[in-house]
């Protein structure tokens, strides 16, 4: 380790409001989003956390705040907005499959490197052992912030940082399939640890073979069928233990989390992959993206969520 740096993770990307329908046919709210989820799981394992985001002025970002604080999840790289909004998504289920409806396109998470500052999140990434992105928070921002980010972050990876990426494709987000190829590549040639699934690489047309090569280690999930990994020259497959599904939202979080902390324990790539399962499998017995104590949960949805259901909504 190098001197003055901090033994932390720093996961970069966009918190979200999530709603759920409920019985009665309010909106029950809580909090999630890939950068949320992973940030909220590490802390819970004992891991010291900063979330670097911007959010707004809105009563979902003060709650979101409060919860991140509940969580010991450091908001020292949280940039608020005075006229930015946070980004919500709606989440409706068949069986334990997902349909998600998003409001996001205005959301102040999608000027983050801007908002939080260039220099600012550059000290940010040199002073973190693990900066933690996925291609969800390159894709919600624009061009010029894409490209100071890449920048920033090799910034970093030169000074000691190690880069955990997880393409994590949303190809309605990104717009553009180019677009998500492109700038993917461009987080694969920075990155030390890759963390993908067969559908990231088929929507990108990248194979495992060709990604192994690329990266020191590279761990791709199949869904049921097993987990491949490579790292070290070495390679194998885990199996997959059955569950019995009741939403599958958070899932690929629950596992990143849970590989990272096990890797960063001192842990091995399989024993990682088995922790990294065993997390996926107990997410996708409760519902949400994350299960928050009941204390700080399941609110009645604040007032301005009809407002707000005019802006841009994507539908995956």
């Amino acid at each position: 380790m190098k001197e003055g740096r901090d033994d932390g993770v720093l996961v970069i990307g966009e918190p979200l409001a999530e709603l759920r329908p409920a019985a009665d046919g309010s909106l029950a709210v809580d909090y999630s989003g890939d950068a949320l989820n992973v940030a909220v799981r590490l802390a819970r394992g004992g891991r010291s956390v900063a979330l670097a985001t911007a959010v707004g002025a809105d009563r979902f970002s003060g709650e979101l705040l409060e919860r991140m604080s509940g969580e010991a999840v450091s908001d020292r790289w949280v940039q608020r907005t005075p006229d930015g909004v946070m980004g919500i998504y709606l989440v409706e289920l068949d069986g334990a499959e997902r349909r998600f409806t998003y409001w996001r396109s205005t959301s102040a998470a999608s000027r983050l490197v801007d908002a939080v500052g260039p220099d600012r999140l550059r000290a940010a990434a040199v002073e973190s052992e693990v900066v933690v992105l996925s291609g969800i928070t390159l894709a919600i921002l624009d061009e010029d912030q894409r490209r100071t980010l890449v920048e920033l972050l090799s910034d970093a990876c030169r000074s000691g940082t190690r880069v955990v990426f997880d393409p994590n494709v949303r190809l309605l987000v990104w717009g553009s399939l180019r677009d998500a190829q492109r700038w993917t590549g461009e987080l694969v040639r920075l990155a030390s640890v890759v963390l993908a699934s067969t559908e990231d690489l088929e929507l990108l047309g990248v194979s495992t073979d060709g990604l192994s090569g690329q990266v020191d280690e590279l761990v791709v999930t199949a869904g049921a069928d097993p987990t491949r990994w490579w790292c070290d020259g070495a390679s194998g497959a885990i199996d997959v233990p059955p569950v019995e599904a009741v939403d599958t939202t958070g899932a690929g979080d629950a596992f990143d989390a849970a590989y990272l902390l096990a890797r960063l324990g001192g842990a091995d790539v399989p024993g990682s992959v088995v922790a990294g399962h065993a997390a996926a499998a107990d997410a996708v017995r409760h519902r949400g993206g994350l299960l928050w104590d009941a204390a700080g949960s399941r609110g009645t949805g604040p007032s301005g969520v009809g407002a707000r259901s005019t802006d841009s909504a994507r539908t995956t």
